[in-house]
């Protein structure tokens, strides 16, 4: 099944008993096309606009646990955690949106919830659902844009395919040659 060495037949009959369990496993080598790992999220690498880091305080109580028993898993529970207050801090990336909110209480997490929902629709009516009109460009920014070499996030030419696209056409250039054949 795998190619382990062992020092003992007891680890070898322990590993073919479990090793026998699973399929084989098969090496595949990447296409020559296809021999390349780039990063491809381009979209995850530009700037959130909205941020919210938040932190609980729990205070702990202790519980009544019973016996543990030995003929099923358990965890020894002796203590619970319970939420008594909490604070948070919307970071905006363009300004300072607002100082940290500090709230507590035994409602803390009831509380808290409402408040992000409130700061959610607020962020929401307030930066997002608004259409604000764009600012027209001067005359240098169009040559600027006009001259672009490189796309801005990613920075790879403009003249070449980015890698995951010759993957596709090759892929689909490999399928087709195959069907003629």
């Amino acid at each position: 099944m795998c190619l382990n060495k062992f020092n003992s037949k007891i680890s070898l009959d322990y590993h073919k008993t479990y090793c026998g369990a699973h399929k084989p496993v098969r090496i595949e080598i990447p296409k020559p096309y296809n021999n390349t790992l780039e990063f491809e999220n381009y979209n995850q690498s530009l700037k959130v606009s909205f941020v919210i880091y938040a932190d609980f305080e729990c205070m702990l109580q202790k519980i009544q646990t019973c016996q543990p028993c030995d003929e099923t898993s358990y965890t020894n529970a002796y203590q619970k955690h319970v939420p008594n207050n909490f604070v948070y801090h919307v970071k905006c990336s363009n300004e300072n949106y607002k100082p940290p909110v500090e709230y507590s209480g035994e409602d803390a997490p009831k509380v808290f919830y409402q408040k992000l929902k409130e700061e959610a629709l607020h962020v929401a009516e307030e930066y997002y659902d608004k259409v604000v009109p764009m600012i027209p460009l001067t005359e240098e920014e169009k040559t600027e844009f006009k001259t672009q070499k490189n796309y801005h996030i990613c920075e790879r030419s403009l003249n070449v395919l980015p890698p995951l696209l010759v993957k596709k056409l090759v892929t689909k250039n490999d399928r087709s040659n195959i069907t003629q054949l």
